[in-house]
């Protein structure tokens, strides 16, 4: 960081005003002053010309005070229009002018070196940057001592050169006492402090450390609030948003930029140097999730502004061109990715010459290009190029050198120089920070992946194991890196890209498997598969339960929850429209982003204080296939599958040891099941279908037993097991008794063996239950509805169908105007179970917007009364059994690698152990009876599985061949906990038979009484 031109000038003007001079540089000093607030103005043409004319005054003076500072005010203004190469004669000259006129121990010659220093920072040598730093520290702290200003600026920029060059411990202790002397030497609140607070932060955040990253980012932010200057307070919030970014929490990044961003434009207007650079990082945060488009209007708008301001060759117009190149690279746009490289190159080759990182990292674009283009010749040539600088420039640490390695062993893996791939993948490796876990992860998994190769080729059995060893690596690194992501956005784009790794993973586990017969292949890569699946759902329900059981206050746990609630409910009035107007839209944007930042800091919060809090929801504990055969009983069998690109398993533990299958199921299984489930619903023959599913699925593992619990993965989830056919049946044969797994099986289903392990939390005390029922009639609509309602159409043994439990189970009905949704948010945390009988939407485009509808009301949340999937997260439920009997409450958006997102995952995750869903737009009439029976069944103590089997065959043993298809009743799911619910029945009828049962014992006490009594009487026999 440079000291400012207005804290040298008062510096140096004192020494100037002390010193003996031979000639009066009094006008060259005006010149100076002139220049100075010319260029603060922003008028350089006119600053340029005045110190020039300046520097001409004062050498016609000869030996005086005035020409050192205005050859440093002169390079000055060359550095900041990137001619560094050209400042770096004035900043020379100013030294050797200074060190005749005042000695080598004078403060003019210590900022001299300061700024000679700072230049060769920006050329890329920092070999000659540190050795002029440490020559200025030296005299700062020989002319003003430890603690002063000036000593802290100069540790600041050489903190920057060990920053760069990756040397952290030592960066981080220069930081740490600059940071240390200026709040001993500047006054409160100095923007200096904010500066050296965000250096500190970029520190610990290329180490890794993003929470005491952002903790320097908020103090910096603190002392921007209180000086109320708005770049200070823009500089924290991009800072922060580049945090956020890396840690993948782009929704949260993206937040903070546009807070930034509306900072900066409010301050300076459009075309400001600043705006670009924030338009630049909003550009990469949005290529970094894909989306293209947005990302290169970004880029063109901070280019556009670059141009206007700088003109064409300016440093960060190559920034911008190298963005947009490696953009279009990445898409394939190959001719115009080269061309927008070239141009960055020549202006980085003008700037900054050959031997600089910045030109380096062109050359490793232009041969990322060349290997899209299959001219690999090329693009080793580019590669070496770029790699021979870094390795030049000095440091054993470069990520960007392991970039321009990492290329290199790609181009020789394409080439089949897998000698060289591995020895370019090894040297990546060694270059790359130990906290770069991204890369490390990705180079590890490549690494194994190139070993696996060699393993088939060479028929080489170390070589797979080794390639086994580098998986369990990257794998667990992988694992590391997702306690640093908290939006569920971002986890969820992680979890995607992991897909990947785990099929590469799993691949190589099978081939070691089969080789060798050893065990412990088979189970890593059954807990492979467990971090592979429904983490999201796994870490929410480990966030919820480490609330509960972390030892936080309940103050804390209340603003939590208040501030989930908060967020969720702007959220909603955003995307729902209900915020129309321009004012009102930003209102809801501030008042979220506000929400967030609040929520964000009570978790790092909580997080510092509470290490148990920690532990309980960032520990990983996976299932292994070991606990799951323990926990099994005999006649169950728990069968979790593994869909993926490169091949499908399927894992079958029983109590008595775990198998493991390699499934034929190839790349049309998505379209075999979608095609059985169009034929379903629309009533047409899916035997064929049915029958190739099961074959696909179910029948490599054979001597399945009676009771299955399924963990579907992927399209899987879409499947209702039950409608398969484990025969192929005559044309002629009733739908009634065809081979259905229904007939043979007890099905069930969980989301993982992790959650259905898990411990579920207490039981509710409340015995009773919450029967729902809203109204969908046009006319109970009333005036002023939303468009959305239109489509939902009146259901008519909805009301039977409540009716009909409620009465059968005791409980609470609630129909007509009553069933709104606020009503439903009061009750149904103090129910031990819930039954909804309605209309259920699912957005695909959108998981977090799929509702279920409710009877329009006036409550405060709205008028809308559609509870969304993202307030169902909120519901504080401890229900041992909720029940969707609504249409598609089981499916949603397929997340690769994570499941669908459904409703039911959103009960799941508010506390209910067990749930009955949907997987399409269930019949009213046949639902009804299905769900009657159901409920019967569970008051006489069956399994929760078993109970809705038995309802299912009882209404196919009735069902005429119309109404037999598996459309009527294959489309319940039960998920989670199959007990018995407790005691079997409700509350009341519970009561009941008590009552009656010691009126019972009470009589039999009686009449033993009363027959003790006469045998006392009677005369003895005998």
């Amino acid at each position: 960081m440079r000291p400012s031109i207005a804290f040298i000038y008062v510096s140096i003007l004192s020494v100037g005003l002390c010193a003996q001079s031979p000639t009066d540089p009094t006008e060259a000093l005006r010149l100076y002053a002139e220049a100075e607030t010319a260029f603060s103005k922003g008028s350089y043409e006119a600053a340029d010309s005045l110190a020039d004319q300046g520097i001409l005054l004062a050498e016609q003076l000869g030996k005086n005070t005035a020409l050192p500072r205005l050859c440093i005010l002169k390079g000055d203004f060359l550095m900041e229009r990137s001619k560094f190469t050209e400042a770096l004669a004035p900043f020379t000259r100013a030294l050797k002018t200074a060190t005749e006129f005042y000695g080598e121990k004078d403060t003019i010659v210590a900022t001299a070196y300061n700024y000679i220093g700072i230049t060769y920072i920006r050329l890329g040598q920092y070999d000659q940057a540190q050795m002029h730093l440490d020559k200025s520290l030296t005299l700062r702290k020989l002319l003003y001592g430890e603690y002063h200003a000036d000593v802290s600026q100069t540790l600041n920029n050489l903190a920057i050169i060990y920053r760069i060059r990756c040397e952290y411990a030592r960066a981080e202790k220069c930081f740490e006492q600059a940071l240390a002397i200026g709040k001993k030497t500047l006054p409160p609140g100095n923007p200096d402090l904010a500066s050296y607070y965000i250096n500190l932060g970029v520190v610990n955040r290329e180490r890794g450390q993003y929470t005491e990253a952002l903790s320097c980012y908020r103090k910096s932010l603190e002392l921007a609030l209180a000086l109320e200057e708005p770049s200070l307070k823009a500089k924290a919030y991009n800072n922060m948003a580049v945090c956020y970014r890396e840690l993948g929490d782009f929704a949260q990044a993206r937040l903070y930029y546009d807070q930034s961003l509306d900072i900066l434009r409010k301050k300076y207007g459009e075309n400001h140097s600043d705006v670009a650079i924030i338009l630049d990082n909003i550009g990469v945060c949005e290529a970094q999730q894909s989306n293209v488009a947005s990302s290169l209007k970004y880029y063109e708008q901070a280019l556009a502004i670059r141009k206007q301001i700088y003109g064409e060759k300016h440093e960060s117009i190559a920034y911008s061109l190298q963005n947009i190149a490696s953009l279009l690279s990445e898409q394939n746009q190959l001719p115009q990715a080269e061309s927008y490289a070239r141009q960055a190159l020549q202006i980085f080759l003008e700037v900054f010459g050959e031997n600089n990182q910045r030109t380096a990292r062109v050359y490793t674009i232009l041969g990322e290009i060349a290997r899209r283009r299959g001219e690999f010749k090329a693009a080793r040539l580019w590669l070496d190029r770029s790699s021979r600088i870094f390795s030049a420039l000095g440091g054993a640490i470069n990520p960007e050198w392991a970039t321009a390695l990492a290329a290199l062993g790609e181009v020789a893996y394409e080439q089949k120089d897998y000698d060289s791939s591995e020895r370019y993948l090894n040297q990546a490796l060694a270059t790359l920070p130990p906290e770069d876990i991204g890369h490390q992860v990705q180079y590890r998994s490549f690494l194994a992946h190139i070993l696996f190769t060699r393993s088939k080729s060479l028929y080489s059995p170390d070589r797979l194991k080794e390639s086994f060893r580098m998986h369990q690596q990257a794998l667990t690194l992988m694992d590391s890196l997702r306690t640093h992501y908290r939006m569920e956005g971002s986890r969820q784009e992680l979890q995607e890209k992991a897909r990947l790794y785990f099929d590469k993973a799993l691949l190589c586990a099978w081939e070691c498997y089969e080789k060798t017969g050893e065990r412990l292949y088979l189970d890593q890569a059954f807990r492979w598969t467990e971090s592979s699946r429904a983490l999201l759902l796994y870490e929410a329900i480990r966030a919820f339960d480490a609330l509960r059981l972390g030892h936080i206050p309940m103050s804390l746990q209340q603003a939590e929850r208040d501030l989930r609630m908060g967020i969720s409910a702007t959220e909603k009035k955003i995307t729902s429209g209900q915020s129309r107007k321009a004012d009102q839209l930003a209102f809801s944007q501030q008042q979220l982003f506000r929400l967030r930042h609040s929520y964000d800091s009570l978790l790092r919060e909580i997080e510092t204080h509470y290490p148990a809090y920690f532990q309980l929801r960032y520990g990983k504990n996976y299932a292994s296939a070991r606990e799951t055969e323990q926990k099994l009983a005999p006649g169950t069998a728990l069968l979790n599958y593994y869909i993926g690109d490169s091949l499908q398993l399927v894992f079958v533990s029983t109590h008595e040891g775990t198998r493991w299958y390699r499934l034929p199921a190839g790349a049309a299984l998505g379209n075999d099941i979608f095609s059985f489930r169009e034929a379903l619903t629309k009533y047409q023959n899916s035997d064929a279908l049915a029958w190739s599913l099961y074959r696909q699925l179910l029948a490599p593992a054979d001597h399945l037993p009676e009771k299955l619990i399924i963990i579907p993965d992927d399209v899987l989830g879409y499947l209702p097991f039950d409608a398969l056919l484990s025969e192929m049946p005559a044309p002629d044969v009733h739908p009634r008794n065809k081979a259905y797994l229904l007939r043979r099986h007890t099905l069930s289903y969980a989301f993982s063996a992790t959650l259905w392990l898990r411990e579920a939390p207490q039981k509710h005390s409340s015995d009773g239950l919450l029967a729902f029922a809203p109204e969908f009639s046009p006319i109970a609509y009333g005036e002023g509805t939303t468009p959305a309602r239109d489509n939902l159409g009146a259901l008519p043994y909805s009301r039977v169908e409540a009716e009909a439990i409620v009465q059968l189970m005791g409980g609470r009905l609630v129909t007509d105007a009553e069933a709104s949704e606020r009503t439903f948010d009061q009750l149904a945390p103090q129910y031990r179970m819930i039954h909804l009988s309605g209309h259920a939407n699912v957005n695909d485009q959108d998981p977090m917007r799929s509702r279920i509808a409710f009877t329009p009301g006036t409550g405060t949340k709205g008028t809308d009364d559609f509870l969304e999937l993202s307030e169902v997260f909120l519901l504080p439920l401890r229900a041992d059994l909720v029940v969707l009997s609504a249409c598609e409450t089981g499916i949603g958006k397929l997340q690769r690698g994570e499941g669908i997102a459904s409703l039911a995952r959103g009960f799941a995750y508010a506390g209910a152990r067990s749930i009955v869903t949907t997987l399409w737009q269930v019949n009213d009439a046949a639902s009804a009876k299905i769900m009657q029976r159901f409920y019967a069944f569970l008051k006489e103590g069956l399994p929760k599985d078993e109970a809705l089997r038995r309802a299912r065959l009882e209404y196919l043993e009735q069902a005429d061949a119309g109404q037999a298809s598996p459309y009527f009743w294959a489309g319940f799911v039960p998920i989670g906990d199959m007990e018995p619910l407790p005691g079997g029945m409700g509350f009341q009828s519970r009561m009941k038979t008590f009552a009656i049962g010691l009126l019972l014992i009470l009589a039999l006490a009686g009449l033993l009484l009363s027959f003790t009594s006469s045998a006392l009487l009677r005369p003895r026999e005998g």
